[in-house]
C-alpha cells in the first residue's frame, strides 16, 4: 500500500510538472504597449510584478518579435487571452512569428516550473525582429492615384530573389497604399532605366515580409503594368524589385479604376469623378428640378466670365446638365480635359465650376455661392477645361480656362450643361500636379473593441483616416438602444493613416452589461458612428482598488475604490520595507469612490498601497512616487 502511494505521489508530481512547465497564463492584468513597427524596441519600463500580465496590442501578421525582461523572468505569449493559446514560452528572452493580427497577451512569472509571482520589478522590452530586414524598413506611402514617384537602385539584394517567375537579385523598394475604391488597379510606368523593375503586391495585413508576393507584371519599357483586384479600404503592400544590380530607373504611378458612365441629373447625385474616367452625357433634360438661375440674374451664374477669357458662364442656362465632384488628394496645380481633340464637331459644352462643401449645391440653389471658374463655350468645339497654354487638338483658348492651386483634401463641384444635346461619351482628364483621388476624401471608419479591468472599462478605437476631424465623443447605454455622452477625446485632425484611441470609463454602470459606442464628429458638424459593444463587469473581491493615478505620482495620488456594498476599510501606504507611511479609515458606498492622498510629503520610491476591511488585507496595488 505504501509503494502505491508512493507511485501515486511521484505520478502526480510528474503530471504537474509537466503541466506547470508547458505555459503560465492568468495573472492580473498591468500594462499596455503598442508593437513596434521598426527596427526601434517598445519598452514597458515601469514597475512589473511576475504573477501579472501585459497586452501587446498592433501586432501584425508575419511579424516576428522578441520579448526580453531585466532582471530574467518566464514568459509566456498567448492569443486570444490570458490563458488562450500558447505562441511562445520560456525563460527570457523569447520569440514568436505572429499568425494573424492583433492583441496578444504576455504573462511574466518568476519561473517556467512552478510560475511563481514575486516582488522585483521588471523591465520589459519588445522588439521587431523582421520590421528592420531588407526594404521593409522604409516603406513609402502611396497617397493617391496618378502622382509620380522615381525610384533608382544601384545593388545586390536576397529580400526577394524572385518574382513573376524572373529573377531579381536588384535591390527593392516597398510602397504601402489604402484603397479608395474597389477595382481593378494597375501601374503606369514612364520611364525605364537599367534591367527594369519587377512589381509585386499583397494586402498589408499579412505583413511586410518577403514572402506572400503576388505577381503584377515586369516594367522594362515605359507602359501600363497589370491588373490588380483591389478593396476599397484595405491597404496593400507593392515592391518594386530590380531585375539587374546594375544602375536601374523607374518613373511611375498607380492608376485607379475608371469609373462612369455618369449620365445628367440633379446637384445632390453629383458622381465622384477621378483621371480618365469617361461620362455620358445624357440628352434628354437636367434631372427632377432646374437648380441653377438664369444667366446674371444671380452669384451662382453671373453673365460676366470670373476668369475673364470669354462671355459669362452658362449663359444658355441648365441644359442636360451633368454633376460631378472632384476631389483633390494632394494639392498642386489642377488642370484638365473635357471633351474629345480634334473633334470635328461643333458640340457647345458649357460648364461652371464651384468650390465644394455639403451646403454647394443648397448655395447654388439659392443663387449665393460664385463659382470660381466657367466656360461658355462661344467656339465649339466639344473640348474644353483648364490650361494655361492651348492644348494639342484644340483651335481657340477662348474654350479654356486659367488652371487651379487647390490645396490637400479640398473638393470641386462641376456642372457640364450639353447645349447641344449631343448623344456622345465625353471623356474627363486631370493633369498638373495635383492628384485627384477617386472616391470621396473623409470617409473614415471606426472599429471599436473594449474590455472590463475588473473594475473600470477600457475602450480602444482605430480611425481607418482622418479629414478635418475635431473630436470622438464616447456614449454609453444600459439598454443598448438609448445612449448618453460619457466623455470625449481630442482627434489629431487630418492623417490618411489608421489611428489608435483610447478612453478609460472609470465609473462604470453598476449593471452586468454596459453598451458603449464612439461618434466622430467633424468641424463642419457631420459625423461618424463605430459599431457598439457590449462589456460585462467583473470583480474580484467585494472591495478592491480599481485605478490609482497618476502612476508615478508627484504631489495628488487619486484611488478608486469598487465596493459591492457599503462596508468600512482602511487604506494604506507602505513602503519596500513594510513600514507603514499613511492611513486612512473611511466608509464607502456601494459603487466606485475616490479617494485622494497628497504623497508629496514622502520620499521617492516604490510604495505598496493597500485597502482593508476588518484588518484583511484584499486588494493592493504598486504605486511610484517621484
Amino acid at each position: 500500500m505504501k509503494i502505491f502511494y508512493l507511485v501515486l505521489l511521484v505520478s502526480a508530481i510528474t503530471f504537474w510538472s509537466k503541466n506547470t512547465s508547458a505555459q503560465c497564463s492568468g495573472g492580473t492584468f498591468y500594462e499596455t504597449a503598442v508593437a513596434p513597427t521598426g527596427t526601434a524596441p517598445t519598452t514597458i519600463s515601469t514597475c512589473n510584478f511576475a504573477g501579472e500580465y501585459n497586452t501587446i496590442t498592433g501586432v501584425v501578421a508575419g511579424s516576428t518579435y522578441n520579448l526580453t525582461t531585466n532582471p530574467a523572468a518566464c514568459i509566456t505569449i498567448h492569443s486570444g487571452s490570458q490563458s488562450g493559446p500558447v505562441v511562445a514560452f520560456g525563460t527570457s528572452s523569447v520569440s514568436f512569428t505572429a499568425a494573424s493580427s492583433g492583441t496578444y497577451y504576455m504573462v511574466i512569472s518568476t519561473n517556467c516550473t512552478g510560475c511563481g509571482t514575486g516582488s522585483t520589478c521588471i523591465t520589459t522590452t519588445i522588439t521587431c525582429t523582421s520590421c528592420g530586414t531588407g526594404p521593409c524598413a522604409s516603406i513609402s506611402s502611396i497617397p493617391g492615384c496618378g502622382q509620380a514617384f522615381t525610384i533608382t537602385t544601384t545593388g545586390a539584394s536576397s529580400f526577394v530573389s524572385t518574382l513573376c517567375a524572373t529573377a531579381t537579385p536588384g535591390l527593392e523598394q516597398v510602397y504601402s497604399y489604402t484603397a479608395t475604391a474597389t477595382g481593378n488597379y494597375s501601374f503606369n510606368a514612364t520611364s525605364v532605366t537599367g534591367g527594369g523593375y519587377v512589381i509585386g503586391w499583397k494586402t498589408a495585413s499579412g505583413g511586410c515580409s518577403a514572402t506572400g508576393w503576388n505577381c503584377v507584371g515586369t516594367a522594362t519599357t515605359p507602359g501600363s503594368i497589370g491588373s490588380i483586384p483591389l478593396t476599397s479600404g484595405t491597404t496593400y503592400y507593392f515592391i518594386m524589385d530590380a531585375t539587374s544590380t546594375a544602375a536601374s530607373g523607374l518613373t511611375f504611378s498607380l492608376t485607379c479604376p475608371t469609373g462612369g458612365p455618369t449620365v445628367a441629373g440633379d446637384c445632390n447625385v453629383a458622381a465622384n469623378v477621378c483621371s480618365n474616367a469617361a461620362f455620358a452625357i445624357d440628352p434628354n433634360g437636367f434631372g427632377a428640378i432646374n437648380e441653377i438661375c438664369d444667366p446674371g440674374t444671380c452669384a451662382a451664374n453671373p453673365a460676366v466670365n470670373v476668369s475673364g477669357t470669354n462671355d459669362g458662364c452658362l449663359l444658355s442656362g441648365e441644359l442636360n446638365s451633368t454633376w460631378m465632384i472632384v476631389n483633390v488628394l494632394t494639392g498642386g496645380t489642377l488642370t484638365f480635359d473635357l471633351g474629345t481633340p480634334n473633334s470635328t464637331t461643333s458640340n457647345c459644352l458649357d460648364w461652371a465650376m464651384w468650390a465644394y462643401t455639403p451646403s454647394t449645391c443648397a448655395n447654388i440653389s439659392a443663387g449665393t455661392q460664385a463659382p470660381i471658374r466657367c466656360n461658355y463655350n462661344g467656339n465649339c468645339e466639344e473640348y474644353t477645361g483648364l490650361a494655361s497654354t492651348l492644348p494639342a487638338g484644340a483651335s481657340d483658348m477662348t474654350n479654356w480656362e486659367a488652371p487651379l492651386n487647390p490645396g490637400s483634401y479640398t473638393q470641386y463641384l462641376i456642372c457640364l450643361s450639353n447645349y447641344s444635346s449631343a448623344i456622345t461619351t465625353v471623356p474627363l482628364s486631370f493633369g498638373g500636379t495635383a492628384v485627384v483621388s477617386c472616391s470621396p476624401l473623409g470617409i473614415e471608419s471606426i472599429q471599436l473593441t473594449g474590455r472590463n479591468d475588473l473594475g473600470y472599462n477600457t475602450l480602444n478605437w482605430v480611425s481607418s483616416s482622418e479629414l478635418n476631424v475635431d473630436k470622438y465623443i464616447v456614449e454609453r447605454s444600459e439598454d443598448g438602444v438609448n445612449y448618453l455622452e460619457i466623455g470625449s477625446v481630442s482627434a489629431q485632425g487630418l492623417s490618411l493613416e489608421a489611428l489608435s484611441y483610447q478612453f478609460e470609463d472609470l465609473q462604470p454602470l453598476l449593471k452586468e452589461t454596459g453598451y458603449y459606442r464612439v461618434k466622430l464628429l467633424r468641424n463642419n458638424g457631420n459625423s461618424v458612428t463605430s459599431n457598439s459593444i457590449a462589456i460585462e463587469q467583473e470583480f474580484m473581491h467585494d472591495l478592491e482598488i480599481v485605478k490609482a493615478y497618476p502612476n508615478p505620482a508627484t504631489s495628488n495620488l487619486t484611488v478608486l475604490l469598487s465596493s459591492k456594498m457599503e462596508t468600512a476599510y482602511q487604506l494604506t501606504l507602505s513602503n519596500l520595507n513594510g513600514k507603514r507611511v499613511w492611513s486612512n479609515d473611511q466608509k464607502i458606498k456601494k459603487g466606485l469612490t475616490a479617494a485622494s492622498i497628497d504623497v508629496s510629503q514622502f520620499q521617492g520610491g516604490f510604495y505598496f498601497l493597500t485597502v482593508s476591511v476588518d484588518g484583511k488585507n484584499v486588494s493592493t496595488h504598486k504605486i511610484i512616487i517621484e
